[in-house]
């Protein structure tokens, strides 16, 4: 299993989870976040700019899957620009899920 995290601008959230859902994906988490990066920085050597609004999804979904979805992404935010967004891809050693507590998931 993956986790995708991606990070984005909350402008492009309806864009990325409306992709997401076509592509078949039955739920991701949605966390509102802050950061600071390229986009605020005064020169190449200020990366302190001040903090953005940013949103950060997360989807853990099949090794099989992982590659599609990235790219889905990316189509989704890439505007090339700094700012537009992050995706990070993360082993998922085990999911425990709470509608049968103690019940493993299969990797």
């Amino acid at each position: 299993m993956k986790l995708i995290v991606v990070i984005i601008q909350p402008s492009k959230l309806d864009y990325v989870t409306s992709a997401l859902r076509r592509a078949g994906i039955s739920g991701a988490t949605v966390t509102e976040a802050r950061g600071f990066g390229e986009e605020n920085a005064v020169s190449d050597w200020d990366l302190s700019g001040e903090l953005t609004d940013k949103i950060k999804i997360e989807i853990v979904l099949a090794d099989e899957s992982c590659d599609k979805i990235v790219k889905l992404v990316e189509k989704t935010i890439g505007s090339g620009k700094p700012g537009a967004g992050f995706i990070y891809v993360q082993e998922v050693l085990a999911s425990y899920g709470y509608k049968h507590i103690g019940e493993q998931s299969e990797p």
